[in-house]
């Protein structure tokens, strides 16, 4: 399971790389609007709690049952504010702290024995990657525009 999720995890940086890549305004020329990069990251991000929300109705009952079911909802609520309330950079920057935040929540509950260790180990390369993307490609737009 582990090689197949490797695979796909990757898989999905794709997009992140493409947005940081294409967001480099003289040369690609707003081929990638910002919305695109931001979207997908809402995506993921809701994606990202998914994975809780999912462990839970495993039916596995465990102490801390309660709060993975309720943080499971947070990064999906977080990102639609900030898709709804913030401008492309905050968005991207604002996206970044919630993949961050994302990390830091699933390193507890992996902690807690409620996430396999390949999961949080590629769970932090592919955090590293997706905000790398997210904070250059907010830099990119705040200098050049979006």
């Amino acid at each position: 399971m582990s090689a197949l999720g490797n695979i796909l995890g990757w898989l999905g940086v794709i997009p992140f790389m493409l947005g940081a890549v294409c967001s480099y305004e003289p040369i690609f020329g707003g081929f990638f609007p910002a919305q695109i990069l931001i979207f997908y990251s809402a995506v993921v991000a809701s994606f990202l709690g998914a994975v809780h929300w999912g462990a839970v109705i495993q039916g596995a009952q465990h102490p801390t049952s309660t709060i993975q079911l309720i943080y499971s909802v947070i990064p999906s609520l977080l990102a639609w504010c900030i898709i709804a309330f913030l401008g492309p950079v905050a968005a991207l920057n604002g996206l970044g702290g919630v993949f961050i935040g994302a990390f830091v929540s699933d390193r507890w509950f992996f902690n807690k024995g409620l996430l396999p260790i390949w999961y949080i180990k590629l769970r932090v390369k592919l955090t590293i990657v997706v905000c790398i993307c997210l904070f250059s490609a907010a830099q990119s737009y705040r200098t050049f525009g979006s």
